[in-house]
């Protein structure tokens, strides 16, 4: 049996999903022991004077705060170090472009950090894995697919929207505001489909990867449109799911 081009990618991968999840049920502990330690050190009296910070590591320690802050970063410090060993690592395979995506998405909201990673630092790194992802294959031209339809379909419904917003403008103030926001709604509902439907189409090389990639990183940095970081992390965990390869 030939092993996987990219199975040292996906151990990785593996690593860094356990760690994230240990990370997250520690950050909840965390958080719950933070309020505990809040309303002690409320309930002593104790401010932000210099002279009360012995007391207030005191109840940090007694109520376990202190211990459940050094585990969840000590957690979280691991989950980036792998972070890191997965941006260095190449892919080959649809499964291990999901797995560079996830950790690109990383940290963005996941975690209350003093310094998560900044959303202009991910941009450059999605791009940067769209780069590789290019790199991947030989340049061709694409045989038409579901995907074509799915990124027609969605210039048609930002058209369609950029339309609905400007009717919006015009009927500010008026009779025809209500109507026309409504119809602005409906259209962004249309619109949030049709992204959707390229970010969870049934990817099956990784040419068409790319090409789905390009699309909803260059509607993003265009028109500002969504979270890149969530697009690529549903991306990412809608090609774990689906399981789909491609050498």
């Amino acid at each position: 049996m030939n092993a996987h081009p990219d199975a040292k990618l996906i151990e990785l991968g593996q690593q860094f999903d356990q760690a994230k999840a240990e990370a997250l049920v520690l950050e909840k502990e965390r958080i719950r022991l933070r309020k505990e330690y809040g309303a002690l050190a409320q309930a002593a009296g104790l401010t932000d004077d210099p002279k009360d910070h012995k007391a207030h590591f005191a109840i940090m320690k007694r109520c376990g705060y202190r211990g459940a802050n050094a585990r969840f970063l000590a957690k979280h410090s691991q989950a980036i170090k792998l972070m890191k060993a997965i941006h260095r690592a190449k892919a080959t395979t649809l499964e291990g472009f999901a797995v560079k995506a996830a950790a690109v998405a990383f940290d963005q909201s996941d975690f209350e950090v003093s310094d998560p990673i900044p959303t202009d630092v991910a941009e450059r790194m999605l791009y940067r894995l769209a780069r590789d992802m290019a790199k991947a294959v030989k340049p061709a031209t694409p045989a038409p697919s579901q995907l074509d339809a799915l990124i027609a379909a969605h210039q048609a419904s930002w058209a369609a929207l950029d339309a609905a917003c400007k009717v919006t403008d015009d009927a500010f103030g008026t009779p025809a505001e209500a109507a026309a926001e409504k119809t602005q709604a409906k259209a962004s509902d249309v619109t949030f489909a049709a992204i959707s439907s390229i970010i969870e189409h049934p990817y099956a090389s990784i040419e068409e990867l790319k090409r789905g990639v390009a699309y909803v990183i260059g509607h993003h940095r265009a028109t500002g449109d969504g979270d890149l970081g969530e697009w690529l992390l549903g991306l990412a965990n809608h090609l774990t799911e689906e399981g789909s390869s491609c050498a």
